[in-house]
């Protein structure tokens, strides 16, 4: 796009000639006395996650000692915060007054400056700011060069209709988003709904025990290795929490002609995650590839005895909501990981219809599924494009004036 140049009454300048910057610092965390006062003190973790422009409060605070045993700064209210290492770029307005780590350049805004337009004007040509960190351990952006950066300034009045017309703007674009995310959220949930409608009549149906109907079998265990000319090993990532089946981050492993004859995955085999964390011990999908695969011991494999059991309709019982709060609530626990072993498994009793009923199932259950996956891409497609709006609107409002060689 073509550069503007800039209307009467506005001129370009370095933010050294309109804000005072302010670098932070850490009092020493080995003393006590420092810490847990009334002063906030923000680091950029608690930008991480903070959605908004104007920040309250902090997670750490410290005391008057603590503030004056190191070189921070106590900011007015109004400052804008800008984190200017690990990583460069995460914006606030301060919402009280505040002092921050070294890990912030600051800006006390003069007479000339609304705050808000600023925090604007920043976001705008952040890309731009942050190509301009440096550092071999991780990227950080001198005072000196933000001091250094150049801003369009227009008239006061002029910035504060700037700054409405965006807030309207910005407010717009958080409700579109959050329609789109409620949608998603509505999405993930109808295939959770969708099998307890069709299972909540199972006592209908005869139970048996998976022992009876399916021998298991642990995976093997073996260290892995970077050739993929090798087998593809199957892992507890590999079957997602709705017992979905993906390869797209398998690992492989050097096997002998035997432990391949004996680990090799048949179609129809359940897979069921025995060792994660206890939520997810119990996620359980099928195997229906063509190619050679084997699982790991994580994993336990359940071949069918007899040929008239569809080993999706049980994958799709076991990976319900109640029987998922069944594994939580009884598997064996660790300090790190839960467990459920093959002997547990094969006790648990399923809902076995005939043959009809379980393909009549399964083809409800995928065809809802496949619907369900449309919807979610599109959703998703969708939100990423309402993610970009921001940008695109500041890019547009600050981005078309020609920058000058010299302010």
């Amino acid at each position: 796009m073509e550069k503007e140049k800039l209307p009467v009454g506005w001129e370009w300048k370095k933010i050294k000639d309109i804000c005072k910057v302010v670098s932070g610092s850490t009092p020493k965390t080995s003393v006590p006395d420092y810490w847990g006062g009334d002063i906030l003190w923000i680091t950029p973790k608690d930008l991480s996650q903070f959605e908004g422009n104007t920040i309250y409060n902090t997670s750490r605070k410290i005391t008057k000692k603590g503030y004056d045993s190191c070189s921070t700064t106590l900011l007015p209210k109004g400052s804008v915060l800008m984190s200017s290492r690990a990583p460069i770029g995460l914006l606030a307005i301060a919402g009280k007054e505040i002092c921050t780590n070294q890990g912030f350049k600051s800006f006390v805004c003069s007479d000339s400056i609304y705050n808000k337009y600023l925090y604007y004007y920043l976001k705008a040509i952040m890309p731009k700011i942050k190509y301009q960190g440096s550092g071999a351990t991780f990227s950080e952006i001198s005072k000196t060069k933000v001091e250094n950066i150049k801003i369009v300034i227009p008239p006061l009045a002029t910035q504060q209709e700037i700054v409405a017309k965006l807030d309207n703007q910005m407010a717009e674009i958080e409700r579109i988003k959050k329609e789109a995310e409620n949608e998603l959220i509505n999405a993930n949930s109808l295939y959770k709904s969708y099998l307890i409608k069709v299972f909540e009549n199972s006592g209908n149906w005869n139970f048996i025990k998976i022992g009876d109907i399916f021998s298991t079998r642990y995976g093997i265990s073996k260290s892995s290795v970077k050739d993929s000319s090798k087998t593809s090993a199957l892992r507890m990532n590999n079957i997602t929490y709705e017992g979905k089946l993906v390869t797209d981050n398998i690992t492989y492993l050097d096997l002998t002609e035997d432990e391949f004859n004996k680990h090799k995955l048949k179609r129809q085999d359940l897979l069921f995650n025995r060792t994660n964390s206890a939520e997810l011990v119990g996620k359980t999908t099928v195997f229906d590839k063509d190619e050679d695969y084997v699982a790991v011991s994580y994993l336990i494999v359940a071949t069918p005895k007899i040929k008239d059991i569809n080993s999706k309709f049980i994958s799709y019982y076991l990976n319900t909501p109640c029987m998922k709060r069944y594994f939580f609530e009884n598997c064996n626990r660790a300090i790190s990981q839960a467990n459920f072993n093959a002997t547990k498994l094969s006790n648990i009793k399923v809902p076995v219809p005939d043959s009809e009923t379980q393909n009549i199932v399964v083809n409800k259950i995928e065809g809802i599924s496949i619907e369900i996956d449309r919807l979610k891409e599109f959703l998703t497609k969708q939100n990423e494009t309402i993610n970009q709006l921001p940008a695109s609107i500041l890019n547009e409002v600050f981005g078309k004036y020609e920058i000058p060689e010299e302010v």
